[in-house]
C-alpha cells in the first residue's frame, strides 16, 4: 500500500493506493491536478538545475528536459480545458 499527498481544490490530501484500486479509483479532475503539479515541480526543478550547471553537456540536458515537461504541462492544461477541470 502506497499513500500519495496531492493538492486539490486547494487542500492536501492524501489518497491511499492498493495493490487492488490503484489510480484507477481518483477521479478526472484529481489525475489531471496531481499531473500538473508533478509536471510543474520538475519543471521548475530542471530549470534550476540548468541555471545550476557548470557542464555545457549537462546544462543543454537539462534544458531539453525543462522543455519537455514545458510540453507535458500544454498537454495537461488542454485536458484540463476539455474537462472544464479548474487547476
Amino acid at each position: 500500500m502506497k499513500r500519495i499527498r496531492h493538492c486539490a481544490d486547494q487542500t492536501m490530501k492524501t489518497t491511499t493506493v492498493t495493490e487492488e484500486s490503484g489510480m484507477a479509483d481518483w477521479s478526472m479532475e484529481e489525475a489531471l491536478r496531481m499531473a500538473l503539479r508533478l509536471e510543474e515541480e520538475n519543471f521548475m526543478e530542471y530549470e534550476k538545475s540548468a541555471a545550476e550547471a557548470t557542464n555545457p553537456g549537462v546544462k543543454s540536458m537539462f534544458l531539453f528536459l525543462a522543455a519537455e515537461e514545458r510540453n507535458h504541462l500544454k498537454l495537461i492544461k488542454d485536458k484540463m480545458d476539455q474537462f472544464h477541470v479548474t487547476p
